[in-house]
This record gives structure tokens, C-alpha cells and sequence, in this order.
């Protein structure tokens, strides 16, 4: 946390231009992302075969990449890299944005669920799995602010910039 609090006071303005295009890149992804799945579910519906547009990329055997329907085999020493890079420069940004907006963060850390490898920033006040009191507490408080999020850190801007950041930088 302290690190990520140096990070982002190291270079405030940066970071804020840096946010605001992770929330430019979420809403074109968005369009995009709808535009291609359409239309590869038509191609797909018009001439019965799916198309090989997406793909799994899992860690395989061996030294070398290998091609099978739907997924893409890649040494499994690449693949956990590659996953622990991702995972760390997503949260990390997720963390440096929302303490760039003045959220506190409760905790960062790494998980693992079974075989798959997980990490998160909890922002202070996210109650991923709030007990039934919390939940009617919070939709009486949001009801009051006008909010739909358990948050209660931030205005809409703020929290938008902290959702996108993580998928900015993995665009990034």
C-alpha cells in the first residue's frame, strides 16, 4: 500500500490523463467488443460453423505453442509469467488510481482458487459479500446519495476511473 501511495502522488497528473483514457478505451472496448461478438454469432447462425475468432491460451506441455480448436497451448512456464505480470500491473493500477482519488484501501494480496491464480485492491467500504443488515443499510444509505454502488468512497467519476484502470493496463 505504501508503494502504491508513492507511485501515485509521484506524478498526480499523469495518472489522472492515464485514468480518463482507461475510461475512453472501457467504453470503445464496450462498443467493440458488442459489435464483434454480433457479429461473429451471425457468421456463426448464416453459415453454421464457428468462427475462430476467440480463443483460450492455456499452459500446455513442451517447448513450443501449439494450435488446437478454441485454445492456444503455450509453455507453462510462459504462462504462469505471463498471468503474474498481468495480474500484478492490473491491480496495481486499479490500486494507484484509487488512491489518486483519495480511497483507502482496506488490504492487496494474491489467491489462489484452486488452479486459478487471483489478486485484488479492496477499496475501503466495498463489502464484497455484505451480510442481509449491510445489504438494507446500504441500499437505504445509496438510495439517499442517489448511488447504486456498496462504495462509499468517491462520486460516480472517481469510481468509474478506479473500475477502468485495471483494463487500461492491460491494454497498456
Amino acid at each position: 500500500i505504501d508503494l502504491i501511495d508513492k507511485i501515485a502522488k509521484k506524478a498526480p497528473r499523469f495518472w489522472n490523463i492515464y485514468a480518463w483514457m482507461g475510461v475512453a478505451a472501457a467504453f470503445i472496448s464496450m462498443v467493440a467488443i458488442t459489435y464483434i461478438i454480433g457479429e461473429t454469432l451471425i457468421n456463426t447462425i448464416l453459415t453454421g460453423a464457428a468462427s475462430e475468432s476467440f480463443g483460450l491460451v492455456a499452459p500446455g506441455t513442451g517447448d513450443t505453442v501449439s494450435t488446437q480448436p478454441g485454445v492456444t497451448f503455450v509453455p507453462a512456464e510462459y504462462w504462469f509469467i505471463s498471468i503474474a505480470i498481468i495480474m500484478v500491473v492490473h491491480e496495481l493500477s486499479h490500486g494507484i488510481i484509487a488512491r489518486l482519488e483519495d480511497f483507502e484501501i482496506n488490504s492487496v494480496g494474491v489467491l489462489v482458487l484452486g488452479i486459478i491464480p487471483g489478486a485484488f485492491v479492496e477499496p475501503e467500504g466495498e463489502n464484497m459479500l455484505p451480510s442481509k443488515d449491510d445489504k438494507e443499510d446500504a441500499v437505504e444509505d445509496d438510495e439517499e446519495e442517489g448511488l447504486s454502488a456498496p462504495w462509499d468512497q468517491g462520486d460516480w467519476k472517481s469510481r468509474l476511473k478506479v473500475l477502468a484502470a485495471g483494463t487500461w493496463a492491460n491494454y497498456v
